[in-house]
Formats: C-alpha cells, sequence, structure tokens
C-alpha cells in the first residue's frame, strides 16, 4: 500500500514539472510574437513621424519668410511716412519763413497806375487784400482761403490779384490741393509774368509737378524759371532742386 502510495505521488510530480517545462515555451513564443508586433507598429509610425516634422518645418519657415516680408514693407512704410512728415514740415516752415519776409507788403502800397492816387475803388481792393492778408499771416488759413477767393471774384483784374492768385494757390498746395494750387500758380505766371510774385510761382508749379510724381515736367519749368528770371532767388532754389530729381 505504501508503495503504491509513493508510485503515485512520483508520477503526479512528474507530470506537474513537465506541464511547468512544457509551458515555458508557449509563454516565450508569445513574448516573441508581442515584441515583433511592437517592432512592426514602430517602423509603420515612423514614416508618418516624420512626414509631420517635416510638415511643421516647412510651416516654420513659411511663417519666417512671412515675417521677414513683413518687417520689410514696415521698415519701407516708415521712411515714407517720415519723408511725408518732413516734407510737410518743410512746407509749413517755408510758408512761416515766406509769410514773415513780406509781412512789409500789407498794408499793401498803392498802384493806381494811370488813375488817381487814392481813388476809391483803389482803396478797396487794398482794403479788401490787406484784410485776406492780415488772416494769413495770422495763420488763419482756412478764413485767409475763404477771404483770398472773395476777392478775385471781386477784383478778378485788379492791381493785387497776382499776389492774391499766388497765396491762394500756396494755402491749396499745402492742403494737397493739387489741381487747385496748379491753377492759381499758373495764372499767376500766365497772366502776371512782370509780377513780383511770377518767380516764385513757377518755382512752386515745379514743386506741383513733382508732387504729382511727373519729374520731367518738374526739370522743364525749373528750367523756365531759370532762364526768365536768373538773378530771381527763386532760380537758386530751382538750380538745387534740378539736382535731386531723377
Amino acid at each position: 500500500m505504501k508503495f503504491k502510495f509513493q508510485a503515485v505521488t512520483t508520477a503526479v510530480a512528474f507530470m506537474a514539472l513537465s506541464s511547468a517545462f512544457a509551458a515555458v515555451p508557449i509563454i516565450e513564443a508569445e513574448s516573441d510574437d508581442a515584441r515583433q508586433s511592437q517592432s512592426q507598429s514602430a517602423a509603420t509610425a515612423t514614416p508618418a513621424s516624420r512626414n509631420v516634422t517635416t510638415e511643421l518645418v516647412f510651416q516654420i519657415n513659411a511663417l519666417q519668410n512671412e515675417v521677414r516680408q513683413l518687417r520689410g514693407q514696415i521698415e519701407q512704410n516708415d521712411y515714407r511716412i517720415k519723408q511725408i512728415t518732413e516734407r510737410q514740415r518743410e512746407l509749413y516752415l517755408d510758408l512761416d519763413r515766406r509769410i514773415q519776409a513780406l509781412s512789409g507788403e500789407a498794408p499793401a502800397s498803392g498802384q493806381s497806375g494811370s488813375s488817381v492816387a487814392g481813388s476809391a475803388q483803389g482803396d478797396e481792393e487794398r482794403a479788401a487784400y490787406n484784410d485776406a492778408f492780415s488772416l494769413l499771416r495770422e495763420r488763419k488759413l482756412v478764413e485767409a482761403k475763404a477771404s483770398l477767393g472773395n476777392f478775385l471774384e471781386r477784383y478778378p483784374n485788379g492791381e493785387l490779384a497776382s499776389n492774391a492768385h499766388y497765396w491762394l494757390g500756396q494755402i491749396l498746395y499745402n492742403e494737397k490741393n493739387l489741381e487747385g494750387a496748379q491753377d492759381h500758380f499758373s495764372s499767376v505766371v500766365n497772366n502776371y509774368a512782370d509780377a513780383p510774385k511770377a518767380p516764385d510761382a513757377l518755382y512752386k508749379l515745379g514743386l506741383v509737378w513733382e508732387a504729382k510724381g511727373n519729374n520731367a515736367e518738374a526739370r522743364k519749368t525749373y528750367e523756365s524759371l531759370m532762364s526768365k528770371y536768373p538773378d530771381a532767388s527763386a532760380a537758386q532754389q530751382a538750380k538745387a532742386r534740378l539736382t535731386t530729381l531723377n
């Protein structure tokens, strides 16, 4: 009986041991399959990751190029704004200098020609002009523009019409009304060639052409000024402007 029990025990132990050894390869085989599957997954994911990285690099480069372009545009705009601001400052300074230099022009001296000095009409014209010019000296440009316009309506052929045309053209030029300024400066040049304001009006016509972007006409105007009025101070200004034209 004892012998049979020992045999049975031995057989059971042997079977358990055999089962244990038999299970080991199965477990190892499952681990190999899992590792192979993971390797395949990694191999499959690698190209996609590379594509994403390449796309991101491309987008970053594109954004950097756009930023550089925007910076260039901003620098160009800043430069243009500075030029416009400086030009506007020069225009107003020029207007101030001319008004101060010609302050002695008002009250206007009598220019009666063959008429009797101190005639009623002459006095009215000079008074109207002096009123308009006083507004200009006080930098009341809106009021001065209206007053000069009224003066020209009342005295279109008056002795002081050339002055009124010139100053009205100057105000419109400062307001960037190039067409209006051109009309008044041209009126002085064409109708009052011997007037004191004629050289300055011709010079301002050159500036108008420059502002319009027509350097060829500006050059012709400056050269005409230097030829017609070589001794005028405006001729020296025209000579300086010629050196800046392309």
